[in-house]
């Protein structure tokens, strides 16, 4: 709620897409994320230099989301909901050989 109406944006998590795409890597926080995309924050923990960031690192997401042919918003949003463990393994292994 706010200014006592409800929001009903659709929202993603770039944190809970990276529990599914990249398991294996040990930290999936902004900078985390950001070093492992080759993304620069200028201003870290700065509103609008974190939105830029995350921005960026979504949009590499997708890149990664299309070899699963998860490529429109609802079944990039039904991917986020999937626990971890249900994610099928040769899916994380395809992300992880298109980044490494």
């Amino acid at each position: 709620m706010y200014l006592k109406k409800r929001i009903c944006n659709d929202k993603l998590c770039t944190r809970k897409l990276a529990n599914r795409l990249l398991p294996d890597i040990p930290s999936k926080k902004l900078s985390a994320l950001c070093e492992l995309f080759k993304v620069t924050n200028e201003q870290a923990h700065r509103a609008m230099a974190d939105v830029k960031a995350t921005t960026q690192i979504f949009s590499k997401m997708q890149e990664l989301l299309q070899y699963a042919e998860i490529t429109d918003l609802e079944k990039i949003k039904e991917f986020e909901k999937t626990r971890p463990k249900d994610v099928p393994r040769e899916i994380s292994h395809t992300f992880s050989r298109v980044l490494f």
